[in-house]
């Protein structure tokens, strides 16, 4: 009875894990659906598989934020994806502004755009985002309010890490002081970082919730210090500058 029991739950498992294996991932969000009250892009909700851009312009921006899409590729062939030209748009303008205030250290804003970049464009959205609440347009599509993100907490600390003593040009303050909202460089932590990132009633620069997951991670990856390089990209850049400590 008990081998009979463990051959059962044995042959459970590799059939889950099976699953997993030749699951095929999709698109959760793709397109433009309008703009919201705040003036932002909404994106539509999407359960297609990823889909070729097929744009000389979206591309090249594309290329120059989130490399890793080109890679291991073809250069007359273009990456299939869960982003469009719009879409890929409105990711390169906040990506932007994130340089405006980290772009002292390079190394930061690599770490930054790693998730930044798949949340927008992953091919594999599925694995680790889900769309919790969604709204309708004046046209009768579907809209995102509200997603998922099932992430590493590993990979969230350890950014936030890269991030934090970075100053802010404009000021010559940590950048913390104005990319952590209410809480400011010196209350900070990198669950109050991301959560303030993730909310719209507190950040003026999203259209919908972003929930921050960690309690079974889909999504990791590697990161590295501030005082390291990423891909022949020079750290110097920011060590020009002095660097203050929280």
């Amino acid at each position: 009875m008990i081998r009979s029991r463990i051959f059962i739950s044995l042959l459970l498992y590799c059939m889950l894990q099976l699953t997993q294996c030749t699951e095929k991932y999709h698109c959760v969000w793709y397109g433009d659906c309008g703009l919201s009250d705040k003036g932002l892009h909404r994106t539509c909700v999407s359960n297609d598989p990823p889909k070729p851009i097929n744009n000389t312009i979206a591309e090249k921006h594309l290329r120059e934020k989130c490399p890793q899409y080109f890679q291991n590729i073809d250069s007359n062939v273009s990456p299939e994806l869960c982003c469009d030209p719009d879409n890929i748009e409105t990711l390169v303008t906040q990506l932007s502004m994130a340089e405006s205030i980290f772009g002292r250290c390079p190394t930061c804003i690599k770490n930054a755009y790693k998730l930044l970049c798949d949340l927008s464009c992953s091919p594999e959205q599925s694995k680790f985002l889900n769309v919790t609440k969604t709204n309708e347009n004046s046209e009768g599509k579907k809209y995102v309010t509200e997603i998922e993100i099932s992430v590493a907490e590993e990979y969230m600390n350890e950014t936030y890490n890269s991030c934090k003593n970075v100053v802010y040009p404009a000021s010559g303050n940590l950048a913390m002081d104005l990319a952590c909202g209410v809480h400011g460089a010196s209350r900070c932590t990198p669950k109050l970082w991301y959560e303030y990132q993730g909310d719209p009633d507190m950040n003026d620069f999203i259209s919908f919730r972003m929930i921050f997951n960690t309690d079974r991670p889909r999504w990791n990856e590697s990161t590295k210090t501030c005082d390291e390089m990423y891909d022949y990209v020079s750290i110097l850049m920011s060590m020009s500058h002095p660097m203050r400590n929280v």
